[in-house]
């Protein structure tokens, strides 16, 4: 059931769920299979206190740092064998 504001009326939207038909009331499965499909990764406080607009959170950063530290040891590596 749902109701657009507090004096509007209650309507049906049951049938409008896929895996419910056009019956007036669906099973509980059916309802759990789709909140299963949209709930988060984390749970709920901790899904609230990421920043959306960060990719990945953390591991695109991480990803770039050790490509970082890799080419510095590569180079590094090539001064001192240049060096010698």
């Amino acid at each position: 059931m749902y109701r657009i504001d507090e004096n509007s009326d209650f309507c049906p939207i049951t049938k409008e769920i896929d895996g419910c038909g056009s019956k007036e009331y669906c099973d509980l499965d059916v309802f759990r299979a789709v909140a299963a499909k949209f709930r988060p990764e984390k749970p709920m406080p901790e899904f609230c206190e990421m920043d959306p607009n960060k990719k990945n959170n953390g591991v695109a950063e991480l990803k770039w740092l050790s490509s970082m530290i890799a080419c510095f040891l590569v180079y590094f590596k090539w001064w001192i064998n240049i060096s010698v």
